[in-house]
């Protein structure tokens, strides 16, 4: 392999025990052999890990057992033993250096080597490698600076020509009177010296480990002695595998093929298959294609794409060319190159497999395809608007990808293959097989599918006769079966996009389309409205997910915040009903009918606007949400439900547990059936689970999306039941949990605040940790504690049981080539409720038990927040939003300090869609939205501070310029300076009448005006 130049940018381990010549692995835990006992200390390697070599003194012998069992399943941990297969008492070995080492770099091909000599290990030496021995007895026989440096230096340029990753370990702390009274502790800092200046030159990674040692000296190192206990044996070696796991992470990016080189003219280029398929699947022909004794075709044994990128601002289109006609197009830049790139659009010129291998360079294109979505970002490029151009034979693989876009044609390789290779708009010239007379491929009536085909702009001459007749009958059967098409036909123009004036016709086609620029320099036309998914999740505290301090693994959500934005101050109407309303109707609860949506609902808006709607999950009224907007509706009508089985009993289970044995209604469109009528139990099969069933229904709506092809955006509201009350969980789920809340309340409750300040979230000067009410974990008795304990890990099983759910459709998005453009919100309708139960631990999540999880560990959900689900105080009302939209936020992984509600939400959706609110409904005219949009929380402008109200009966809250006016019976009312106190401690309606005064009478006017409404 090629020598690697940079070396700093990671860390590589290797020691080098040079006691013999050979080479063998480091023990299994719990192998060490006694000194000098014969021992068999090799190991079957593992053929498709790498090979790490750890070369040093006696304390690196030391860890290496630990380094190995550290690094277990990620790479072959080697070090030199005797040659008899017993452990090496010390290094003694090492006097002879290189003689010895030489032959161990040869044994393997080594990924990463972490060395050290230490200062008794480059004895007196003098070639050939013989030591010179003292006769004085107090001679350390520890070599001099100077023939450490050379000895070191010959050792370096020895281990660089292996091509491994290279680490130096400095020589670890001595203290005074060990075993040599010459060893002291400024030797080492001498000799480390010596070492960084050497490492420095070379451009090898250190790893201080005498820095790391220092302030742990005393308890890790044996008294009086140079080495460590098991202690700090353990210590260096999880210092020494962190270091040798990053460098294997850079050894494996540095040997993946390069993703951009240069060709003539400097192009950046992109390989489109990974090197270990160049040459199998990827490539199949290596051969030069001869016509008439002339080459024609270009030998392709690597294919990949020319880079020719558009200078101008923002996400720009993109066009995939294909050329055909021997590669005529392919060097140097073409004509049709430069106007596109004067259009605004980025050119990937493809370079594929030679076509008369037409399978081949089909897969090469639909990668080629996948590609460019998955490098978008590089590139600045809209995925959304990736177009094909091709031209002869180029010409019939872009016509062919138009078509069979889906049509599988290699394995998936790696993350690209989940996205679409559909491309969004087709330009060809003259392209190839489109004949009848060439029934191989003929593209002409009976290749056309009754599919969707992108927009095709075709180009043709009327002397290039080999394939005008085919052009013409392609573009008229498009037509016929009602493709958009548009043809620009010359007398002469000869073979390809040459030659023929249809720059000017084709710049109007694409601006049509929406695609390159105008006159002006600006896109053409606004970016397509994005699809829309609403997440939203029931009685979910306000610290319960990962990326809002919580413990629970939430991976997927903490990605969507961690590119996206997390608002610190959302609210909702305290209650599932009434905050699921709102979200729909884009009111407040008091003005909208919770039994009846007497309001349009976000299904009819975006209806309206070309969306399609589809619901899956809890809605919580008295309507089928079928007949509120909705395509497709599919869930629990009601509020809640046994998450196992919301029917009657199946055979072999106990009776499911419910709540005050109420009936609950579901639907599936327009049907709506009570959950206990024997005609509909096939409805809950034996594995059932609320979040499974959702987001399965959620799946296929997307796959019936994906099979209509209409080219219409959807609306996803996904309403998960889940962690609502009863605690049901997957055990596979809360196994993960087992033993992780027996510390109890106060202490998980402190350590979500102190992770909500680290990741800053809130402020404790401005958010201090509200008053405790929870018992005391310590008066509760042992199964007391169990109970409780078994409580919160199966709330948690259920919360890691979403983001799992959430993750499979985040995936299908991205296959679906739709991730960039979809708008996410993720939301909780209330905070975690305070209904407990007083269940024993081996009954709670049962199918027959309905437990919830009470007041004590509602405190500790809605972290740093007081009060529970039901309050209008922020433990209620206050929960996690987080907005995700690739294509659109601007400085992804926020915070915003905005204020704002679930009734924003629907005006937010209006604006980024395009859709309009409905002046008349059901008759009734004169509705208009009372909430504003958070859109400038998307695109990072500066935030309009808007008025917040809450009204659900007694429970009610004003939020005006950071003060909050808040009521529980609609009668006493509080106030509370959210600007310095998040945490709604201090009262101070006493000491703010004034403002005491002017909020509540503002907030008597808005109830008044909705009321109407």
């Amino acid at each position: 392999m090629k020598y690697r130049i940079k070396r700093l940018a990671a860390g590589g381990l290797a020691l080098l025990c040079t006691c013999t010549m050979h080479l063998y692995a480091a023990p299994e835990a719990g192998s060490h052999a006694e000194t000098n006992r014969k021992t068999d200390w090799t190991f079957t390697p593992d053929a498709a890990l790498p090979n790490v070599l750890i070369l040093g003194d006696s304390i690196s012998i030391g860890y290496t057992r630990q380094v190995r069992e550290l690094l277990k399943g990620k790479a072959n941990v080697y070090r030199p033993v005797n040659a008899d297969g017993t452990r090496p008492k010390n290094c003694n070995g090492t006097v002879v250096g290189l003689k010895v080492a030489e032959p161990m770099l040869k044994a393997h091909e080594w990924s990463v080597i972490h060395f050290n000599w230490g200062l008794h290990d480059l004895k007196h030496v003098k070639k050939p490698y013989t030591n010179i021995k003292s006769n004085d007895p107090n001679d350390p026989q520890q070599s001099t600076p100077q023939e450490y440096e050379a000895n070191l230096r010959e050792i370096v340029q020895a281990l660089r020509k292996t091509d491994a990753r290279l680490v130096f370990a400095t020589t670890t702390p001595v203290v005074p009177g060990t075993l040599n009274p010459l060893r002291t502790p400024e030797a080492p800092v001498e000799y480390n010296a010596i070492a960084v200046k050497i490492m420095e030159e070379n451009q090898i990674r250190m790893n201080d480990l005498h820095a790391y040692c220092l302030p742990n000296l005393a308890e890790w190192q044996q008294p009086k002695n140079v080495h460590f206990t098991p202690m700090g044996q353990q210590a260096l070696a999880e210092r020494v595998a962190a270091v040798i796991s990053e460098e294997l992470a850079e050894e494996k990016k540095a040997s993946e093929p390069a993703i951009e080189d240069s060709i003539a003219g400097d192009q950046p280029i992109i390989r489109l298959w990974p090197i270990e398929q160049v040459g199998g699947e990827a490539n199949r022909l290596r051969y030069d294609v001869t016509n008439r004794g002339k080459i024609r075709y270009e030998n392709v044994s690597d294919p990949h794409l020319v880079v020719f990128p558009a200078q101008a601002e923002g996400p720009r289109p993109a066009v995939l060319y294909c050329p055909g006609g021997g590669y005529k197009h392919l060097t140097p830049k073409s004509e049709v190159i430069d106007w596109l790139n004067e259009c605004g659009i980025t050119v990937f010129m493809l370079r594929y497999t030679v076509p008369f291998d037409r399978e081949a360079a089909f897969r090469d294109v639909q990668r080629a395809m996948r590609v460019v979505r998955h490098r978008s970002k590089d590139w600045n490029i809209d995925p959304d608007h990736v177009g094909v151009m091709g031209t002869s034979a180029g010409g019939h693989l872009v016509l062919r990808l138009s078509q069979n876009y889906n049509e599988p044609a290699y394995k998936t390789i790696d993350e690209a293959d989940q996205l679409s290779c559909e491309p969004a708009f087709v330009i060809t010239g003259s392209a190839a097989y489109l004949c009848k007379s060439k029934s191989d491929f003929s593209l002409a009536e009976e290749f056309l599918m009754n599919a969707k085909v992108a927009p095709t702009f075709m180009v043709c001459a009327e002397d290039d006769k080999t394939h005008f007749t085919g052009s013409v009958v392609y573009e008229k059967v498009l037509r016929a079966a009602g493709g958009s098409t548009r043809m620009v036909i010359s007398e002469t123009g000869g073979h390809g996009l040459k030659g023929v004036n249809w720059y000017p016709e084709c710049r109007d086609w694409l601006k049509e389309l929406g695609v390159g620029l105008d006159e002006s320099g600006a896109l053409a036309s606004a970016p397509p409205s994005p699809n829309i998914l609403i997440i939203m999740v029931d009685d979910m505290g306000y610290s319960d997910i990962g990326c809002y301090g919580g413990e629970i693994k939430t991976p997927n959500l903490d990605s969507l915040a961690a590119n996206g934005v997390r608002f610190r101050r959302f609210f909702n109407n305290a209650k599932c009903g009434a905050s699921r309303v709102s979200l729909l109707m884009g009111r407040s609860n008091y003005a909208a009918s919770q039994g009846t949506y007497n309001n349009p609902t976000l299904g009819h808006v975006l209806k309206s606007a070309g969306y399609h709607t589809y619901c899956s999950g809890k809605n919580h009224s008295t309507v089928n949400l079928y007949e509120r907007g909705f395509d497709h509706y599919y869930g629990l009508r009601d509020g809640m439900c046994n998450h196992w089985n919301p029917g009657l009993q199946r055979e072999g289970e106990p009776i499911p547990g419910s709540k005050k044995g109420r009936t609950r209604y579901w639907c599936d469109d327009e049907l709506t059936f009570d959950t206990r009528d024997p005609d509909y139990q096939h409805y809950f099969p034996k594995d059932f689970y609320t979040t499974d069933a959702f987001t399965g229904k959620a799946l296929e709506y997307l796959s019936e999306w994906e099979k209509e092809k209409t080219g219409r955006p959807f609306f996803l509201y996904l309403a998960y039941t889940a962690p609502h009350d009863p605690l049901h969980a997957w055990p596979e789920d809360l196994a993960k949990y087992k033993g992780r809340y027996d510390e109890g309340y106060e202490a998980i409750r402190q350590a979500r605040y102190k992770k909500q300040q680290e990741i800053g979230l809130v402020d404790p000067k401005t958010s201090p940790l509200s008053p405790a009410t929870h018992k005391d974990w310590s008066e509760l008795s042992e199964k007391q504690q169990a109970g409780q304990a078994r409580i919160m890990e199966t709330h948690a099983a259920m919360i890691d049981c979403i983001d799992q759910r959430i993750g499979e459709v985040i995936q299908r998005l991205k296959k679906l080539g739709v991730y960039e453009n979809t708008l996410i919100l993720f939301c909780s309708d209330n905070g975690a409720e305070k209904i407990g139960s007083n269940a024993v631990p081996e009954t709670i999540g049962t199918l027959d038990t309905f437990s919830a999880i009470g007041k004590d560990w509602s405190n500790v959900a809605n972290t740093p927040h007081r009060m529970h689900k039901l309050s209008a105080y922020n433990g209620g009302s206050r929960t996690p939003m987080i907005v995700h939209w690739p294509k659109a936020i601007k400085n992804p992984g926020r915070f915003t300090d905005k204020f704002a509600h679930l009734s924003n939400v629907m005006p937010t959706l209006l604006e980024v869609s395009g859709a309009e609110y409905p002046e008349e409904f059901n008759g009734v005219s004169g509705r208009k939205l009372l909430g504003e949009s958070f859109v400038d929380v998307i695109f990072d402008q500066p935030v309009k501070q808007d008025t917040v109200y809450m009204n659900r009966g007694g429970q009610s809250f004003i939020i005006d310029d950071g003060w909050k006016l808040v009521t529980e019976d609609g009668k006493n009312w509080s106030l509370y300076n959210l600007n310095k106190e998040e945490t709604e401690i201090t009262d101070l309606s006493n000491k703010e009448p004034e403002r005491f005064n002017t909020l509540l009478a503002k907030y008597n006017a808005w109830r008044d005006s909705i009321k109407l409404r």
